[in-house]
């Protein structure tokens, strides 16, 4: 009886880490947009504007804990932003970049 309670006794004792490792990790989907206004002719850069989404996702996320790591969606073929305009005026165009990530606490 002895030894089946020290078995017992190694057996959680192996388990506890693993079944602690095996636990998923907390995540959060966040998403940011970032909007500028520029000429149809001279339309701002993508992928600096695109960063800025992503930078205004991350502080999102920061303000609210979650500094781990971040996994961005993609949302075009070619880009981890998506893009849309509106017309504002005869020459002027509101180009808003939308990016989405997945951010994990740790």
């Amino acid at each position: 009886m002895k030894k089946l309670r020290m078995a017992t006794l190694v057996v959680v004792t192996i388990m506890s880490p693993t079944t602690l490792l095996a636990e998923t990790e907390l995540s959060i989907k966040l998403e940011a947009t970032k909007t500028k206004a520029a000429g149809s002719i001279n339309p701002p850069n993508p992928r600096d504007t695109c960063n800025e989404a992503k930078q205004n996702a991350t502080q999102k996320a920061a303000n609210i804990g979650y500094k781990g790591r971040v996994v961005w969606d993609h949302l075009s073929v070619d880009s981890d932003c998506k893009v849309s305009t509106a017309t504002a005026g005869s020459a002027g165009v509101f180009y808003t970049f939308t990016a989405r990530g997945t951010f994990y606490l740790k």
